[in-house]
């Protein structure tokens, strides 16, 4: 039994050194793309910093406004392949600011596992299993209480289970008047084409009817968090208080993000040859649950992580929702990972497959 909580003084990577312990190899954490730790972000994040500055507090509706941010929000709404991106400063405010937009239209229905950070005091998810919750859809809306909006996950980073979404495009030719919104946190950045995820799922007649909302912070390695979606529906979103009170991203992050744009591309392709090379071994059929292409690889044997530890490599492993629940084991490549990474993690769990 490994304990539940390390200790470290300084930002992992490939490595992470822990307190009184030295350093072991570093299979866990969301920073897919490596970009925390990327020498050229790194490099372009510093400029910005002596360029910008710490932190601009000001108001997205100041009478001063920088053209950087229109430029890095044109960026992203181009790599997900829509009309227009909003940044806030958190992926977790994106959310709430979401989530409020469309109470105060109506009622909400969360999907089971939605995230906390779309979570209202009136509207909280239904327990149970999510494809039951889609079938019930139907019901829902034949109901006195019908919804405004449907809000879900794009997939289960906990347990490395993806959520289908292709009911979508008949459910929205049935309800025209429904929006759908889709925390893709997890997804963007990483999956489907170029890493535009979620919205690949979307028939392009219904792009006025979704809103895809992440973190910056998993992917991209960047303090902040996105929505994306069609002009219209995000134009009233940018002219919602919520919104307009709010300050951006530190401006040192979209200079980067700028510097950077092929970096995104470049670094989603070695975790690909990376999760490939997982992917083709016959252990993780069966040792772990896991999405194809993506980097989360989940496993039901809570002793692994124990395991792994006393050779040298920490995994993601704690206790889920509470202190007392059991463990989640979970592997998780990046693209700072080397091949020899990646063969070593092989070696050590045929030695765990045998025992």
């Amino acid at each position: 039994m490994t304990k539940d909580i390390f200790y470290t003084h300084s930002l992992p990577g490939r490595h992470i050194d822990i307190a009184s312990e030295g350093r072991f190899l570093y299979f866990s954490g969301p920073a897919y793309l490596g970009i925390s730790k990327n020498a050229d972000f790194l490099s372009a994040l510093t400029e910005g910093i002596q360029r910008f500055g710490s932190h601009f507090g000001g108001s997205r509706r100041s009478n001063i406004q920088f053209g950087l941010i229109d430029e890095a929000e044109a960026f992203l709404a181009g790599k997900a392949g829509v009309d227009r991106a909003l940044t806030m400063s958190s992926g977790s405010l994106a959310g709430q600011m979401i989530s409020h937009y469309f109470e105060s239209k109506g009622k909400l229905l969360l999907a089971p596992g939605t995230h906390p950070a779309l979570w209202t005091p009136a509207n909280r998810p239904r327990s149970g299993d999510y494809g039951e919750w889609v079938s019930q859809l139907p019901v829902q809306m034949e109901s006195n209480d019908r919804p405004v909006a449907l809000l879900l996950n794009s997939l289960d980073p906990l347990f490395a289970r993806s959520y289908d979404l292709e009911w979508m495009g008949d459910f929205l030719d049935n309800y025209p008047e429904i929006t759908i919104i889709i925390d893709d946190s997890h997804g963007w950045g990483v999956m489907g084409e170029g890493g535009r995820s979620a919205w690949e799922s979307v028939p392009l007649r219904h792009y006025s009817r979704v809103v895809v909302l992440s973190s910056l912070g998993k992917a991209y390695g960047m303090p902040g968090g996105l929505v994306t979606g069609a002009s219209e529906v995000l134009q009233d979103i940018y002219d919602s208080p919520f919104f307009g009170g709010a300050s951006p991203m530190s401006l040192a992050y979209f200079f980067a993000l700028l510097q950077c744009r092929d970096l995104f591309s470049r670094e989603l392709e070695v975790l690909r040859a990376r999760i490939s090379l997982m992917e083709k071994s016959s252990l993780v059929a069966k040792l772990f649950t896991h999405i194809p292409g993506h980097p989360v690889f989940y496993t039901v044997f809570e002793d692994l992580a124990a395991y792994l530890h006393k050779s040298g490599l920490l995994i993601s492993s704690f206790r889920y929702p509470g202190p007392r629940d059991p463990l989640i084991n979970r592997v998780v490549v990046n693209s700072l990972h080397e091949p020899e990474d990646i063969k070593l993690l092989f070696e050590i769990l045929e030695n765990f497959n045998q025992v």
